[in-house]
């Protein structure tokens, strides 16, 4: 029997790094072991999954970046807001992060690089645990190096 589904076109994914789409497709031909996909990668295929609304994946992923994240993943996931909003545990962990590890963050190598969006969530939380002008003096740290 012939398909009437044209298979000549070509379909492009511009949303995921080619990694990122491979491991996904990897996990949806049978291959479940998260184990080994690396802290960065995972948040990568976490938005994938929500993305294209991989349920086991996303609750797999969730369940393993939510136990992982540390004062030095936290950007990486702080930089996928998106994803991280749709995994409530998840958000809760990384703005816990912010709110009670603020120094940490401040003098972390990263810091200098995040983007524009993270660094006002981070000004913007309720609470820090650094005084205002620690806050204004990493906001200036931040600036000088854009």
């Amino acid at each position: 029997l012939e398909s009437k589904i044209r298979h000549d076109k070509e379909m492009s994914i511009t949303d995921l790094d080619p990694d990122t789409f491979k491991n996904l497709l990897v996990f949806m031909y049978g291959h479940d072991n998260i184990s080994t996909i690396q802290f960065k990668a995972a948040v990568s295929l976490l938005y994938a999954a929500e993305k294209y609304d991989v349920k086991e994946l996303k609750h797999k992923l969730a369940e393993m970046i939510t136990t992982q994240v540390t004062v030095d993943n936290v950007f990486v996931v702080l930089q996928e807001g998106y994803v991280c909003e749709t995994v409530p545990e998840l958000w809760k962990i990384a703005n816990k992060i912010v709110q009670y590890q603020t120094k940490d963050l401040f003098s972390h190598a990263q810091f200098p690089r995040v983007s524009p969006e993270v660094l006002l969530h981070i000004v913007q939380q309720e609470a820090l645990s650094v005084s205002e002008v620690e806050v204004w003096r990493a906001a200036l740290n931040w600036a000088t190096h854009q």
